[in-house]
């Protein structure tokens, strides 16, 4: 019997409330919504790390930060061959193995390894596979940061657009830009995979800043329509690295307006990955693949999106930041809404579960298939979210619960018992 395909539909910072499914007043994200309708929506899900590496290679190896230590964006941090993911017992089991937009978990020597192909990119353009003159053109345009006072100020020696406000649509064609090309990519591998089992991971790298995103996206929301959560905020409440968080990247400065312009770009950015979604899906479809395909739609983490006058993120444990959207359309099984908390760092173990492999031996995260089927309501067992103690000077290890939060300061030797009432609160006291 042939095994279910895999697509993991993965974006970096997508709030877990910015759905329409959820409610949310402005965003429109039907086919988005399709995938939580037709699946299981989990609304208790968080992610490892509020932190792009950590949190994936979380993903990708069934381990918590502190285990599996991929703690920086350089490939240094990244899975060499000594380590191991998921996809190894999907590949020995005869699935092709694909990748479609950022990276941020595989060293080269890894991908070479296991993957059958690799279009990668990251927040400022394509990097590698088919890489096409156009390609080049809007790599060009994201590496040109048109502020004078951010120009060379990226590592001390780049000049791609950064973080903050930045004026203006993109002056391309939505195809064109990385977000529709990544869907180009990934039904690419799709028309390719007809004949064998798959596992496809399709990482958009929005909507991450830098916060561009082309016509007819950016005029999609008019700023003043959006809302500025808990803003303006008293810093003296917040952890040290949310003060860092509000001072860089023209943020001490920003007007309201300039920041609802922010948000408005942001939301554009959704926007323009559920029509690429929407592409994918129809793809899938138009291959006979839809009714064998497990589909997945999840973030590696949350964003402010607007909570105390931010769009991004920080190392630290705000709710808006450590809760991710979460469906699993799994062939077979009947749509539904689960509260049961679940954790990133047991996705792994649950796909290979739900088709029929074990999970590798050093693997900390445990399946919630049963959940998932439908078979256990409470919480699934993995329920911690482990911050990194080195990079950026140290973010949070907790464990989250409906009830409350449990966070511990290692360098302050405090704890605070976060009520879920007060989500987003820290104390000092």
């Amino acid at each position: 019997m042939k095994r279910n395909n895999i697509l993991c539909l993965m974006v970096d910072e997508h709030r877990h409330d910015h759905l329409s499914f959820f409610g949310h007043p402005l965003l429109k994200t039907a086919n988005i919504d399709g995938i939580f309708e037709r699946g299981t929506a989990f609304t208790e899900a968080y992610c490892n790390s509020p932190l792009c590496v950590p949190s994936r290679i979380s993903y990708m190896t069934g381990q918590y930060n502190s285990k599996h230590g991929g703690h920086g964006f350089e490939e240094r941090h990244h899975l060499d061959l000594s380590q191991h993911s998921f996809i190894e017992p999907l590949k020995a089991s005869g699935y092709r193995i694909g990748l479609a937009g950022k990276n941020h978990t595989f060293t080269k020597a890894y991908a070479e390894k296991w993957f059958d192909d690799w279009q990668e990119y990251n927040h400022h353009g394509k990097l590698a596979g088919n890489i096409t003159e156009s390609d080049i053109a809007v790599r060009d345009y994201l590496n040109d940061e048109p502020r004078p006072e951010y120009r060379g100020s990226f590592g001390g020696k780049a000049n791609v657009i950064q973080e903050g406000l930045v004026p203006g649509p993109m002056p391309f064609g939505e195809e064109q830009c990385p977000t529709w090309r990544v869907a180009e990519d990934t039904c690419r591998f799709l028309e390719k995979s007809k004949d064998s089992p798959f596992f496809m991971q399709v990482n958009f790298p929005d909507p991450h800043w830098p916060n561009v995103t082309p016509e007819p996206y950016y005029s999609m929301f008019d700023p003043d329509d959006t809302e500025l959560e808990a803003w303006p905020v008293d810093l003296s409440r917040h952890p040290f690295k949310f003060y860092v968080q509000s001072q860089v990247n023209g943020y001490d400065g920003y007007s309201e307006a300039e920041r609802k312009r922010i948000l408005a770009t942001y939301y554009g950015q959704i926007m323009a990955i559920d029509k690429a979604i929407g592409q994918i899906l129809k793809s899938l479809e138009a291959n006979g693949q839809l009714d064998n395909t497990i589909i997945v739609y999840t973030a590696d983490h949350g964003n402010f999106g607007g909570r105390y006058g931010l769009v991004g993120k920080c190392g630290v444990f705000y709710d808006a930041l450590l809760r991710i959207p979460l469906a699993i359309q799994l062939p077979g099984n009947a749509a539904g809404r689960t509260a049961a908390t679940v954790n990133m760092v047991d996705l792994g173990p649950t796909l290979l579960d739900a088709v029929g492999l074990e999970p590798l031996n050093e693997m900390q995260g445990k399946s919630f298939l049963p959940v998932l089927k439908g078979e256990l309501t409470r919480d699934a067992p993995g329920l911690g979210s482990d911050g990194d103690r080195r990079h950026r000077g140290g973010t949070l290890p907790g464990n989250h619960h409906r009830r409350c939060r449990l966070i511990n300061f290692p360098n302050t030797k405090k704890l605070n018992m976060q009520k879920t009432a007060c989500r987003g609160f820290f104390s000092t006291a």
